[in-house]
């Protein structure tokens, strides 16, 4: 997220209608030049021909206009909810500038409406009639066209960065970008932390070591999350353990799978293949979880009627037998308990 900001002009005049000034620039279009302080002075012009004074600038920067979930944005639209008594325009260098979704532009120009405050563009200067309102409506749909279109191709570029084996977002830990000579970024290994992933791998690959003591012994050796959690989990390392990345394999997407990475695996692939295939085995072997028993064959189907969860199930040993009984554990209910018998056959009945 880009920095953002927001400046309170001097106090208003009372005898000229005030404008509030929305600029925005996306973080493609800082590095295009598009200028943050072109957009302002614009507006100021068309503001001083307008007759319009001032009395608050709003910022964002580096923020996208596919959301209305922008910092300075929102804090613009409660000033002026705010300040509506005084607040006759929201003036914007583009209609693009202010949305590029055509239901975000209706919507917060209807709100804005409600309010007795217009919404304006300095460079797209639209009269206030039926014809330019149909206009304003194209200029916003084609925002959105052009948004998506955007959208499209950066989607369709990074899906053939990952065929030619590049990873399109942030390396898991082991791994780090570089800028190589020709400006661009590439995947190296990071020996900070690759040395603990080979051991990982190879402590389980032999069968004698649990996911938990793999962790304990990693720990042991000194490692150190980015992050700076010192304690190492079975489940941080069953996690670790499943990333294909590390035998050098980059996934595409669900259509076409994975193919070879255009980087260094940190793992052999056979040790990869013993690991996966240990884990494989662990899960075909884990006792599925027993929803449904024969004992108490109502559990997970009656609800407490107090607190609404679900009655649990039990035995309680006597001196000659064990009795059955349905329950609710619910702090609020005071740990409510109902005989097996009774609750089965009042449900029959």
């Amino acid at each position: 997220m880009g920095v953002t900001m927001k400046r309170i002009e001097a106090k208003p005049s009372f005898t000229e209608k005030q404008a509030v000034i929305y600029c925005r620039v996306s973080t493609q279009e800082q590095v295009e030049g598009f200028s943050l302080t072109s957009q302002e002075k614009s507006c100021r012009v068309y503001c001083r021909k307008k007759g319009l004074g001032v009395i608050a600038v709003f910022v964002d920067e580096g923020e996208s206009a596919r959301t209305t979930d922008r910092p300075e944005f929102l804090k613009m639209l409660v000033f002026c909810q705010k300040h509506s008594d005084i607040v006759d325009r929201v003036v914007v260098y583009r209609y693009d500038r202010f949305a590029r979704s055509s239901l975000d532009h209706h919507t917060v120009r209807t709100l804005l409406r409600r309010s007795g405050i217009g919404l304006v563009s300095a460079t797209q200067e639209i009269e206030d009639t039926p014809e330019g309102k149909l206009f304003e409506t194209i200029l916003a749909g084609f925002g959105q066209f052009e948004s998506d279109v955007i959208g499209i191709r950066a989607k369709d570029g990074m899906t053939e960065a990952r065929r030619q084996g590049r990873l399109t977002n942030q390396p898991p830990m082991g791994y780090v970008f570089r800028r190589a000579e020709n400006g661009c970024s590439q995947v190296v290994i990071d020996e900070n932390f690759a040395p603990f992933i080979r051991e990982a791998f190879d402590l389980f690959a032999t069968g004698i070591y649990t996911k938990a003591e793999v962790a304990h012994r990693i720990t042991q050796m000194g490692f150190i999350a980015p992050n700076g959690r010192q304690k190492l989990t079975s489940q941080h390392v069953d996690k670790l353990l499943r990333k294909r990345v590390y035998a050098g394999w980059v996934r595409v997407n669900s259509e076409e799978g994975w193919v070879k990475a255009a980087f260094p695996p940190i793992v052999e692939q056979h040790v990869f293949d013993v690991v996966a295939s240990r884990l494989e085995y662990k899960f075909a072997q884990a006792k599925p979880h027993v929803r449904l028993r024969g004992d108490f064959p109502l559990r997970g189907l009656i609800r407490c009627g107090h607190c609404g969860k679900y009655l649990t199930s039990s035995f309680s040993t006597g001196k000659r037998k064990k009795y059955g009984y349905y329950r609710c554990f619910s702090k609020d209910c005071g740990q409510i308990e109902i005989r097996k018998e009774k609750l089965e056959s009042s449900f029959l009945d």
